[in-house]
């Protein structure tokens, strides 16, 4: 019915989202896990590292600038922005680690491989 509360007919979109932000399983465009090169492993490795100190630092302008902004906007970062953004580093954090794990296997398994 179009008078029921937004969460009796599921997720809101804000949920979606730091669902989809915080999905562990996706990967970015190019991303292959199963890579059999170390060149490709170092690449992601830099990329998500990236991506983490860029979140970060959104997150930390965050923490400076709520205090400043209308109780109406302030709501919206922290039940919306906020979430979504600490999903995203948490990801970001797993692929880290993936990539690090991954990185390790394949200077073990195959010497310090390279595409060529």
């Amino acid at each position: 019915m179009a008078d029921e509360p937004e969460q009796s007919r599921g997720p809101s979109h804000s949920q979606r989202m730091v669902e989809l932000g915080g999905d562990r399983s996706r990967l970015l465009r190019g991303e292959d896990p199963d890579t059999e090169y170390a060149d490709d492993a170092r690449h992601w490795l830099a990329v998500y590292r990236e991506l983490l100190g860029f979140k970060h630092d959104m997150l930390r302008s965050i923490d400076d600038r709520v205090p400043q902004i209308s109780e109406s906007a302030r709501e919206e970062v922290l039940e919306t922005d906020l979430p979504l953004m600490q999903a995203e580093a948490a990801r970001f954090v797993d692929r880290i680690a993936f990539w690090e794990g991954r990185l390790a296997e394949l200077e073990r398994t195959r010497g310090d491989s390279r595409r060529g």
